[in-house]
């Protein structure tokens, strides 16, 4: 009897179903050899490294287990460093930086040269200075081969040396960067050349309480990146409202755009801006999904003017598909009745108005969420969504409108 043998592409299609199954990928690696490989693939393409335990801080004791289990794998199989293609690098709430003083970790990275996607995700308040990590770590946050890179609660002495970071990343696609800060300038560069071969980025994340001096380096003529060729970019904003406005005049190919307003946002001192300064969004005519995430109740001005005033910027030709917006509400007590008050809402006519003009005639869908932050009551979503009334007869009549709200608690 002759048994048949699938072609390796139909087994290595059936193993991709399992990707986020890791048990039993290790399973399928012990049937035969020719399963052995396309299971390694899922099993090492993701690998977290996590910070030391609470307990091995106290002793002083900074090895991670993670960093030791991984480093023990590649020592007895040095080859199977080349499947992993994600790294994550978790330093956690201690107030000691593990990654500096973990020298497993310095000895592992050298062997992950095939990493792609790499994050670097702190949780503590105190930034660590770019100066003081690792200088493995270094080369492996500016590899040359690096696609996606995130980072976050960082800091740079200098525009200067966040540039010199910048310069290492040649094949970045995705760049975010969360918690940054950057100092003042040291030098001035006028005899420097300027950057002959750029880095064409897909997608920009600037997180809250990054430096807006990323803007000012990201426009340097000695920035690797290439704002232009930019599709989709998600910025928080709290002030220097003129910055991000010159990084939405030069996104001429973006497609996606999120906003989000920060709860200490000065929205009178965007409405005292030059208009040149403002948000101009007839300079993004590839537009098609744009997110706008701001918090009612911390806020003292209506935020829907401002709302009204960016959608008004388009021009009157665009391909805005989807809109979508996103109260951040905290209805704790007594303040609850205040949350759920319709007046904060009674500008939403406006917004109606505009969106259902022709100026929008590609508009298939406006999401309107509510998010309630810390609910008193587990019914709240459900209450909410009766009490408050929003006036919005024209994109009611399209059946364009999706108003939901949830309780984040859940």
């Amino acid at each position: 009897m002759t048994i048949a043998v699938l072609p390796q592409e139909l087994l290595d299609y059936i193993i991709d179903h399992l990707h986020d199954d890791i048990p039993t990928l290790r399973d399928c690696s012990l049937v035969c050899h020719a399963w052995l490989c396309p299971s390694r693939t899922h099993i090492f393409h993701s690998v977290s490294l996590q910070p030391p335990k609470p307990h091995q801080l106290i002793l002083r004791r900074m090895k991670s287990p993670t960093v030791c289990a991984l480093s023990t794998i590649l020592r007895s199989a040095p080859h199977l460093a080349q499947y992993v293609r994600e790294l994550r690098i978790y330093e956690g709430m201690s107030w000691q930086a593990w990654i500096i003083q973990e020298p497993a970790l310095v000895a592992l990275l050298p062997q992950l040269t095939h990493v792609r996607r790499l994050h670097l995700e702190r949780s503590a308040a105190l930034p660590i200075p770019w100066g003081s990590l690792p200088l493995g770590l270094q080369r492996a946050l500016t590899s040359p081969v690096l696609q996606e890179l995130s980072i976050g609660t960082l800091s740079f002495e200098s525009p200067e040396e966040f540039l010199g970071f910048l310069l290492g990343c040649r094949s970045l696609r995705v760049l975010q960067l969360d918690h940054l800060s950057i100092g003042a300038p040291v030098e001035v560069w006028d005899d420097v050349s300027r950057v002959e071969r750029r880095v064409h980025l897909d997608m920009l994340v600037i997180g809250p309480r990054t430096s807006p001096r990323i803007v000012s380096c990201l426009f340097s003529p000695w920035s690797t990146i290439e704002m232009a060729s930019l599709r989709r970019l998600s910025v928080s904003i709290s002030s220097h409202f003129s910055e991000f406005a010159a990084l939405l005049r030069c996104a001429k190919s973006l497609e996606e755009l999120e906003i989000v307003l920060m709860s200490d946002v000065d929205l009178v001192a965007y409405e005292l801006l030059r208009p040149t300064d403002r948000f101009d969004m007839s300079r993004n005519p590839r537009l098609q999904m744009l997110q706008v995430k701001f918090d009612v109740i911390q806020r003292q001005h209506d935020p829907l003017p401002w709302l009204a005033a960016l959608l008004a910027s388009f021009a009157t030709t665009n391909v805005l598909a989807h809109v979508h917006v996103v109260y951040s509400v905290y209805p704790p007590d007594p303040y609850l009745y205040r949350a759920l008050d319709s007046t904060s809402y009674a500008r939403w006519r406006d917004v109606d108005a505009l969106l259902a003009a022709n100026t929008f005639g590609r508009l298939e869908k406006v999401h309107l969420e509510f998010a309630l932050e810390n609910p008193v009551e587990g019914t709240v979503a459900p209450v909410f969504l009766e009490v408050v009334k929003l006036d919005s007869p024209a994109l009611r009549a399209r059946g364009a409108l999706v108003v939901e709200a949830f309780d984040t608690s859940r």
